[in-house]
């Protein structure tokens, strides 16, 4: 059977190109469910590819843990050479997709674009936008170093190259979540941004227009400590309060350290606790107020606010500037150097858990201290992760609250801002029944 089927896709074979809403349903019996029942076969990846064929989009079998086709599960052309470009001829169907994992049940999932998926397009980011991008509300996905946005196009467009990346369209495809990258990352629907929940936004102008075009080159920053230093606060107004040997007194503080500027003293993040001194802060060139952790070897330097967010969550790592600008200002504002205007919202009605009151008081909170250094903030991105360090709550819980204001409307997605893990914009909603 699969050798007439290779055979039929030789070149020299005309295929019936079907409308992605047909594919998969051609019996008119095809569901993800009927599929499911009757392989009884338990695999995550083969569900999703399933229901990825159920959307209208046609699949490609991925080399375990990579992103180049499966060459054992292809079709073959008349030299018995794989091609997967037969695949956007002739779109998979569901059982074929089944015997693919039953050979193979590790193999990663792709997702065709272009014409084979109705005229699908993603704008693949794997490195940082030279100028702020305004993206619509669509799905995304959280990459092994980057992310990928959906979109749904009115005609085939070519495939772009872009400094930020590029787009991925007709004769081209992206691995679909949740297969696993080279790194060992699973690639994951954004929260609240997956197919299931969000419609597709149609394609933005600006991947439409040429002059954007541009080759690949290196805008990656390096990590070096200038490099650290300067995403404390950037080219914002911030930068001066970081440039303050009392505010960083003073923040540091919060944190349990006493000692003066240049004295080492026991280290504070989490998991370096010990009785020799072992930390220290100093200030830097460009006059920014570091901590230098001894237990590195000599490349842990943290901001000021990443030693706040430290000792708050639990959790050390590097912050993005985003969540430096807003976890300094979360410092700056119990310290009393920054008062943060009140922000007007819908009473949460009586009888609520008090996690969903928490998690709105929080969204409230970013929102006021994003105000500080621009006054035009009416949304900002709260997705689980940071919601639930935010508000020191578990990140499940935090999930389920978040989702219930949006829900309920005490909540509205405004947008979405790119980076390593996408996110979506939230803005304050009036939910049903409120003036």
């Amino acid at each position: 059977m699969s050798e007439q089927r290779n055979h039929e896709r030789g070149p020299s074979m005309a295929v019936k190109k079907e409308r992605p809403a047909e594919r998969g349903r051609a019996s008119g019996t095809f569901s993800l469910s009927s599929i499911l029942s009757l392989t009884k076969f338990d695999n995550t990846t083969l569900q999703a590819a399933l229901t990825y064929i159920e959307r209208g989009w046609a699949v490609i079998p991925l080399a375990p843990r990579d992103k180049v086709p499966y060459n054992p599960l292809l079709p073959k052309d008349r030299e018995g050479k794989p091609c997967w470009k037969y695949l956007t001829v002739d779109p998979a169907r569901p059982a074929e997709v089944v015997r693919w994992f039953k050979q193979r049940p590790d193999i990663n999932i792709g997702i065709l674009t272009g014409s084979p998926s109705g005229n699908l397009v993603v704008r693949d980011i794997d490195r940082p936008p030279v100028v702020p991008l305004h993206l619509p509300i669509t799905p995304a996905v959280a990459t092994g170093r980057g992310s990928h946005y959906y979109y749904q196009s009115s005609e085939p467009l070519p495939g772009r190259k872009y400094h930020w990346g590029e787009l991925k369209a007709e004769g081209g495809y992206v691995v679909a979540p949740p297969s696993i990258h080279p790194s060992g990352v699973a690639y994951e629907w954004a929260d609240y941004c997956s197919p299931a929940e969000v419609e597709l936004a149609e394609v933005p102008a600006d991947l439409l227009e040429p002059e954007h075009l541009s080759i690949r080159g290196n805008v990656m920053q390096t990590h070096s400590l200038g490099d650290t230093a300067s995403k404390e606060a950037g080219d914002s107004p911030l930068l001066p309060w970081v440039q303050r040997e009392d505010v960083a007194r003073a923040v540091l503080r919060l944190c349990g350290v006493t000692a003066k500027t240049g004295k080492a003293f026991q280290c504070v993040l989490p998991g370096h606790q010990e009785h020799r001194p072992s930390a220290a802060v100093y200030q830097h060139p460009s006059g920014q107020f570091m901590y230098h952790d001894f237990h590195g070897k000599g490349a842990d330097w943290y901001t000021l606010a990443e030693v706040y967010h430290a000792v708050k969550t639990g959790k050390t790592r590097k912050l993005s500037p985003g969540e430096n600008a807003v976890w300094l200002l979360k410092a700056l504002r119990e310290t009393g150097f920054v008062k943060a205007p009140a922000i007007m919202a819908p009473a949460l009605p009586n009888g609520v858990k008090p996690i969903i009151m928490d998690a709105y008081a929080g969204f409230r909170e970013l929102l006021a201290l994003r105000t500080i250094y621009d006054s035009a903030q009416t949304a900002a991105p709260y997705s689980w992760s940071f919601a639930a360090e935010w508000i020191g709550r578990s990140e499940r819980r935090t999930g389920e609250a978040v989702a219930w204001l949006l829900e309920a409307g005490y909540l509205v997605k405004a947008g979405q801002v790119p980076g390593r893990r996408p996110m979506a914009l939230y803005a304050l909603g009036t939910p049903a029944g409120d003036p």
